[in-house]
């Protein structure tokens, strides 16, 4: 109970809105505004709600809370469990988890993403002579304290072009999200909570040949200021005619343009025609009058930019009111805008470029060209160029309707690499309010998969929704698909998802040679991952053909240097690399440059180059940092934690996974650097500790969401688990633990968790049980081709083989893994495939040469290796037991047995005691290990010594070495 007076304390001092994920805390309403919905919250409720927000990632003790909230008020304390309870209902069953319980301490709000703090709303005027930056940007966290800075006027862009592309630039990462006048309506809430229907849109040039060269060019001009008007609308669904029956769930509307040519009573015209058409495809009965302008003189600009408008208001009729960009060009330059979006929306990068090159350069202050040539030059992988044409383009593009002004900076912060959360956020709430536009979930997968958050990538990617979009949407999506597949280990799908894009490419009329090339080269990479160690050339060649063809020169370089690298070809691939570091660095591509860095390091480790390996590594955490992309950085520090281990220095990867525990990490991420935590802790033969560590922070709620937010990590954890409870004896749990250790479609696993469940049949005794899962593990295994994991898994069934009785076939794989792990040179693999030859040579009594192996494995292990420096104690035991000393035998045995029980490791401690002579053994062990594990764990090394048992009586004088 606590005491005193009435008085509160606001929870923080700050408001406006709080983003997080797919919902919005509004501290002005005092309500959570959810996709499904708004709830509202008592006033202490919400304090309390607004107090965790505001400090993401920070344990708030309970004392503290009741402090910040209740002030002195006298309340009890079940009173903070009950808000809690209340809080978390109002988040929603999907997020409940981001509020962690700290037992016996507080609370730790910990959402999967950002928590962006956007200041109270402020009007902007609908009008200006200097724009503001945008009606609505979509703003990265860590600048929500710039104001909106003004643009220059059109007309004096040209002359001081370099001085604006380095400010705006700058202001890229300093706008806010602002929504309009208070005339306008909120855009963030309309999108987040407002789901609308679609409206599927078909536009048709359908000029006759009869038309003059003019008559045809305005009609071009009309559809392509169309179509740029159309793409920037949520509701809107752009749809070719030969794709109508796959959109036929939409309300879709038939636009056709025609021109009629001169005649001798009449101008020229254009003529805009509205029909809606039935969901089979079939005209409808319901059609508008057609809207029909005339073309005088010799600039048709001004009417088509009239007929745009009155188009626009035909098919929406409640935006009839909005405004939009002028069509402020002559005519020759509104030309070629029409020829370079028509060429953008046949995906011809090259004519696209220069089309809108030209128009940039003879009206500098034309947005829309801006923003259409910095979408070309981000897709053909010039993204520095692209970051630069999208800044300029945010200032130029007004006035906009607000749905619109959101999607343009949405796709403002795509195009910008150090933007990823901001158009994460905002493409998710465009995909929330617009679920029948693929496309901006297709925008939002491809920020994931930037942001190196390919799970969360790949659920969005794996929808069933998606085959009622049209065809050249499910193109791009199957080919995102197979990408962020392959990131995952997941080559069967990576491999499907590739040859469902490469056939779907060859039922499409036009372009989409980007997206076959890439399904191409993930298609080989995935074959070569999966089943060979070398790979087939000719699929490789096929990926950089098409790359070529298209022009897309950075493309053919990956490919060709995948390609290299497939054969483990050092010197040919460092060549390959070097000319697409350059490439991808003259176009600012550092996605590209880290990729490929970060592939030549595994290259390097694979050949045993670890000094090179590791170079390449920091070289590619250079390129990260320079770039600010925080989630690769994390990535390669957590590639290097591994080469730490492998390499078995401690100390190191425990101080680099200390300081990325200091960072804001994804939860794959957090869970990744919890698993290696655990690891080093098991290394170190602290295996309650390991554990305790797992369940802090895999916890109740916490565990439901992680196995939503990284599928495959959550399972390594309980992987992990398995492995330490079966070690710590703890069989029945380990067993339970089995069903979180299942394949979310990692190809390792599943081997993982058969190994798993073939070491706890052991610790039973049931043989043939662990047997029959050793060989599924072994069917499973030889698929994959010879890599770091696989010496990894190898080792372990090749331990587990000789341990059910199976010497040969545990020393045939042992044979074909140490030639692997010497080329690789890592000191642990080697260190335990010696161990492990060392335990076979002491099964057949060869004690020189297990003595031998066990030499060359301590020489190369450091101090404090417990799973290994207990085996190779337990062949010293073994040795000296098979020479009869048994003073010696003894003493050695209770030391260990006593090392292993202090640290939790029953299974070595069985194994311990189990080797002392039976005439000193102590009265409790058989009672103790009975309860714990039993003593099959180590009759595969001492079924020979049985008969020797009574005549262990004496002590041995000589030294048995």
């Amino acid at each position: 109970m606590r005491s005193a007076s009435d008085a509160s304390t606001a929870p923080v001092p700050s408001t406006g809105r709080y983003l997080v994920g797919d919902i919005a805390i509004d501290t002005r309403q005092r309500k959570v505004l959810r996709p499904d919905g708004d709830v509202e919250l008592t006033q202490r409720v919400f304090d309390l709600l607004v107090a965790l927000v505001s400090e993401p990632d920070t344990l708030h003790t309970r004392e503290a809370l009741l402090e910040r909230v209740w002030g002195t008020t006298c309340i009890e304390d079940s009173n903070l469990t009950q808000s809690i309870s209340v809080i978390r209902r109002a988040l929603g069953e999907d997020r409940k988890g981001w509020i962690r319980t700290v037992s016996k301490r507080g609370y730790s709000f910990e959402p999967p993403g950002e928590v962006i703090h956007l200041p109270p709303e402020r009007s902007v005027p609908t009008h200006s002579p200097n724009p503001p930056l945008a009606h609505v940007t979509v703003d990265a966290p860590i600048d929500r304290h710039a104001l909106p800075v003004a643009m220059p006027a059109p007309h004096a862009a040209s002359a001081s072009i370099r001085a604006l592309r380095w400010a705006a630039a700058l202001l890229l990462g300093l706008s806010l999200l602002v929504s309009g006048s208070r005339a306008q309506p909120d855009a963030t809430t309309a999108l987040a909570v407002r789901p609308r229907a679609a409206i599927g849109i078909v536009l048709v040039d359908a000029t006759s040949g009869a038309a003059d060269a003019p008559s045809r060019q305005a009609a071009s001009m009309l559809k392509a200021w169309l179509r740029w008007k159309l793409e920037l609308l949520p509701e809107a669904v752009l749809i070719r005619e030969d794709e109508l029956l796959a959109a036929h769930a939409l309300d879709t509307w038939f636009v056709e343009i025609r021109a009629e040519p001169r005649t001798a009573h009449r101008h020229s015209t254009l003529q805009v025609s509205l029909r809606r058409l039935q969901r089979d495809g079939r005209d409808g009965r319901d059609a508008a009058p057609a809207i029909v302008g005339t073309l005088r003189g010799r600039d048709p600009v001004t009417t088509v930019d009239a007929l745009s408008r009155q188009a626009m208001a035909g098919l929406f009729p409640r935006r009839r009111s909005e405004r939009w960009p002028a069509l402020a060009l002559d005519a020759a330059t509104a030309l070629h805008f029409a020829q370079g979006t028509e060429a953008l929306d046949r995906r011809a990068y090259a004519t696209a470029r220069v089309m809108l090159g030209k128009v940039v350069e003879s009206a500098p202050g034309f947005g829309p060209a801006r923003l259409a040539l910095a979408r070309t030059l981000a897709d053909d992988g010039r993204v520095r160029q692209g970051a630069e044409q999208a800044a300029l383009a945010q200032g130029l593009l007004a006035p906009l309707p607000p749905g619109a002004a959101y999607v343009v900076a949405a796709e403002i912060a795509a195009l910008t690499p150090t933007r990823s959360v901001a158009s994460i956020d905002a493409y998710a709430r465009l995909s929330t309010a617009n679920p029948d536009r693929g496309g901006f979930a297709l925008a939002q997968a491809q920020a994931l998969m930037r942001a190196n958050r390919p799970e969360d990538a790949l659920r969005l990617l794996g929808a069933a929704q998606w085959e009622r979009q049209p065809l050249a949407l499910r193109i791009r999506q199957r080919t995102a698909r197979a990408e962020a597949a392959l990131a995952l280990g997941y080559h069967d799908l990576a491999r499907e998802s590739a040859a469902e894009a490469i056939g779907l490419v060859g039922l499409h009329v036009d372009g989409h040679a980007r997206e076959l090339g890439q399904a191409q080269l993930v298609f080989a990479r995935t074959r070569h991952q999966q089943y060979r160690q070398g790979t087939e050339p000719a699929l490789y060649h096929r990926a950089i053909r098409t790359f070529e063809a298209d022009g897309n020169r950075l493309g053919a370089l990956t490919a060709a240097y995948f390609e290299a690298a497939a054969e483990n070809d050092v010197a040919e691939a460092e060549r390959r690399l070097a000319a697409l570091l350059e490439v991808a660095g003259q176009h600012g591509d550092h996605a590209s440059q880290v990729r490929a860095l970060r592939s030549m390091a595994f290259v390097h480790a694979e050949s045993g180059d670890h000094a090179a390996a590791r170079r390449t590594r920091h070289r590619a955490l250079d390129i990260a940092a320079m770039a600010g992309d925080i989630a690769t950085q994390q990535l390669l520090q957590l590639d290097m934690v591994d080469d730490d281990l492998e390499a078995g220095d401690l100390d190191a990867a425990g101080r680099r996974l200390a300081a990325l525990r200091q960072n804001r990490l994804s939860m794959k991420y957090r869970l990744r650097v919890a698993r290696k935590e655990s690891a080093l802790l098991r290394l170190r033969g602290r295996y309650r500790d390991a554990l305790d560590h797992l369940d802090a922070r895999l916890s109740g709620e916490a565990r439901n969401a992680a196995w939503q937010a990284a599928p495959i990590e959550a399972a390594r954890i309980a992987c992990m688990r398995t492995q330490t409870l079966s070690a710590m004896g703890d069989l029945a749990m380990a067993r339970s633990q089995l069903r979180g250790c299942h394949d979310p479609g990692s190809s390792s696993i599943p081997v993982v968790a058969h190994l798993g469940e073939a070491e706890i049949a052991l610790h039973d005794g049931n043989l043939l049980a662990a047997r029959r899962l050793l060989d599924d593990a072994d069917r499973r295994l030889s698929q994959r081709r010879m890599d770091g994991g696989k010496i990894e898994l190898g080792t372990a069934l090749a331990m587990l083989r000789l341990r059910t009785g199976e010497h040969a076939r545990a020393e045939a794989l042992y044979r074909i893994l140490l030639p692997a792990a010497r080329q690789q040179g890592q000191a642990l693999p080697l260190a335990e495939i010696e161990i492990g030859l060392a335990e076979l040579a002491a099964v057949r009594r060869d004690w020189t040469l297990a003595q031998r192996y066990a030499a060359q494995a301590r020489q190369r292990l450091p101090q404090g290796i417990w799973p290994l420096d207990s085996r190779l104690q337990l062949i010293d035991i073994a040795r000296r037991r098979a020479y009869g000393d048994v003073e010696g035998t003894r003493a050695q045995a209770a030391t260990l047995a006593q090392r292993a029980e202090a640290r939790g490791d029953a299974v070595v401690r069985a194994q311990a005691m189990a080797l002392m002579p039976s005439t000193t053994r102590p009265d409790i062990a058989a009672g103790q290990i009975a309860r714990t594990t039993t003593t099959h764990a180590i009759d595969w090394l001492i079924a020979a010594d049985a008969r020797m048992e009574v005549s262990l009586v004496a002590v041995q004088t000589r030294d048995p070495r």
